[in-house]
């Protein structure tokens, strides 16, 4: 396994997929099992014979956007993908640090629907409130 030197030497030209086996190699075998899935659709996303070291940030932001898009499990996923690229740096695998540039969108919850908000919303309303709009409606229907 090849660790970081001392010396700032160029990061090894693993490809993809070996860096991915070896980090998986390093887990226990309930992490193993756990990450291995999740771990190989990305190396699937690039290539599994792709230099490591080819691999830039707008891609591995790319693939974030990706998975945000497509699944309700994105934190546990790029969770996943950015220890393995953590691990990666570690190594001496790539020059930067890419997992810091794995981020989900911050999407707004989704409101609630008009019924839901109407069956759950309390009115409090003064008995002279409650002859106001008790006229108001008689107005309304005379008029129409």
């Amino acid at each position: 396994m090849p660790s970081k030197n001392t010396t700032d030497s160029a990061p090894s030209n693993y490809s993809l997929g070996e860096a991915a086996t070896q980090f998986l190699l390093t887990l226990s075998l309930e992490e193993r099992l756990k990450t291995q899935q999740e771990l190989y659709k990305f190396v699937r996303w690039y290539g599994e014979k792709r230099p490591l070291i080819d691999l830039a940030i707008p891609e591995v932001a790319n693939y974030a956007e990706q998975i945000t898009s497509s699944t309700t499990e994105v934190v546990e996923k790029l969770g996943t993908i950015k220890t393995f690229l953590a691990y990666a740096h570690k190594q001496g695998l790539t020059k930067t640090n890419l997992a810091v540039h794995l981020k989900s969108k911050k999407t707004p919850p989704k409101p609630a629907s008009s019924s839901k908000r109407r069956s759950h919303k309390k009115v409090l309303l003064t008995s002279q409130g409650y002859t106001h709009l008790k006229a108001e409606l008689d107005n309304l229907k005379n008029k129409r």
